[in-house]
């Protein structure tokens, strides 16, 4: 069979476009209702909560937070808490991908299967890499959720810290349905299939999905492999319609964005919320 060039462009794009298709709630950052509660200052806080989670420090920036850190070796897998206010915090450290071989192979394990803690009559199926490093701090986290009694969670993250946040959002919500939670991510990959994806969507205003540009990275694992993006979507900013993918988009560029939006030096310092 011989290929006509007119029609090869297309067949290459094909998956692609089957990848970037299907979300159901989005909306530009300008026009986030005053409810969601989220400005660029608060944004870039939240960001930055995964840089704190980059490695174990006894101080981030000078922001006074106290921050606690959990973590396995064994995944590659490390987070912090903080509390504030009502509050209690949770972020997670992205992933390694230029030092870490173990990241390496569990970003890539992304065979969708059955959350192991999970006991609901839908059939929902989660990126495999990503469920292993978030059960081998899960226990950890729960016995922080236990031992505090904030009645507000917020889970973040930026590109695989944003995964796991997905999973601790899905997981925090369901395991103590006496705490309000709710997420931030940032870049995140798709990591639920379409069962879990639809719960999630029930109450999707918890659940902000920050997108820059044309950052490739919330673009895979591609649908045709059963992957849903879940949440509202919130659109940072448009890409450069000559482009496909960035990784630039995705690092440094929410940093970069978030900063000039908030337009002021470090404001990001008095952006988490008390209540």
């Amino acid at each position: 069979m011989v290929l006509n060039a007119r029609w090869l462009l297309p067949v290459v794009l094909a998956p692609v476009v089957l990848g970037c298709a299907g979300v159901t709630h989005r909306a530009r950052f300008e026009d986030l209702p005053t409810s969601h509660g989220v400005d660029a200052a608060r944004l870039l806080t939240y960001y930055h909560m995964g840089l704190a989670a980059w490695r174990e420090r006894d101080e981030y920036r000078d922001t006074g937070w106290d921050l606690r850190y959990f973590g396995s070796d064994e995944t590659n897998t490390l987070g912090i808490a903080h509390e504030r206010g009502s509050r209690l915090f949770f972020a997670f450290r992205g992933s390694q991908i230029q030092k870490s071989a173990v990241d390496r192979r569990l970003n890539f394990q992304f065979q969708p299967v059955l959350l192991s803690f999970d006991h609901t009559p839908e059939p929902v199926r989660v990126h495999r890499g990503f469920l292993k490093k978030y059960v081998s701090v899960r226990d950890e986290m729960h016995a922080i959720v236990e031992a505090s009694n904030k009645p507000e969670i917020t889970v973040a993250g930026h590109s695989g810290g944003g995964a796991l946040a997905s999973l601790a959002y899905f997981d925090l919500k369901r395991a103590f349905p006496d705490r309000r939670v709710r997420a931030i991510t940032f870049g995140m990959p798709r990591v639920f299939n379409r069962a879990g994806a639809e719960i999630i969507n029930r109450s999707a205003d918890r659940f902000l999905r920050v997108v820059h540009g044309n950052d490739f990275v919330p673009r895979i694992p591609l649908r045709i492999f059963g992957f849903r993006h879940a949440g509202t979507k919130v659109i940072l900013s448009r890409g450069r319609w000559y482009q496909l993918f960035s990784y630039y988009d995705h690092h440094p560029g929410y940093r970069e964005e978030l900063e000039r939006r908030a337009g002021e030096e470090e404001p990001w310092l008095r952006g988490l919320p008390e209540a």
